[in-house]
């Protein structure tokens, strides 16, 4: 059995050799493997996300648009604001200054720390109109179940269905 000392170049290791399945594959490293430890990279991750929550969850938005034409800017979201910045190694980075904690549509609280899919109370990007894309004016950051729940309802329906609830739209 093949061991590797749990070693990375951030901050956040154990320094504590281990089996090979302790680490997750990575083809980019010389000997195929990451250099954190699963467990490390885990706490890694946490961190990180508990740094900027926003930023985050748009980093992660970004990568996986499943095939939306996603031309919007963290700024084109109402109660976003970023501050962009070069970083050391020359590259356009943001670190967010504000963002929502309540739900446009709903005005219930919610959790940017859910890691869980399934969470209802997680965010979710929604586009007011259906019909358009992921345009400035047209999107908003809502809860998950809300956004769920208006599945692909028109913009009447949804407004109906809003002052049904007794929502008043924050749009």
């Amino acid at each position: 059995m093949k061991y590797k000392i749990c070693k990375p170049n951030k901050t956040i290791y154990c320094s504590k050799s281990k089996p090979l399945e302790e680490f997750a594959i990575n083809k980019k490293m010389k000997d195929g493997y990451d250099n954190r430890c699963k467990s490390c990279h885990t706490i890694y991750k946490k961190e990180r996300r508990e740094k900027d929550v926003f930023k985050y969850y748009w980093q992660t938005k970004i990568s996986h648009t499943n095939g939306h034409d996603f031309t919007i800017t963290p700024n084109d979201i109402p109660g976003v604001d970023i501050e962009t910045f070069i970083n050391s190694r020359g590259k356009t980075e943001f670190k967010t200054n504000k963002y929502p904690t309540d739900c446009s549509y709903s005005g219930l609280e919610i959790n940017w720390l859910t890691t869980d899919k399934t969470s209802d109370n997680g965010p979710s990007i929604d586009r007011w109109d259906n019909s358009l894309g992921y345009i400035p004016g047209n999107v908003y950051i809502v809860r998950r179940g809300i956004n769920s729940m208006k599945g692909t309802a028109s913009v009447e329906s949804w407004r109906s269905t809003m002052k049904d609830l007794g929502w008043r739209s924050n749009v």
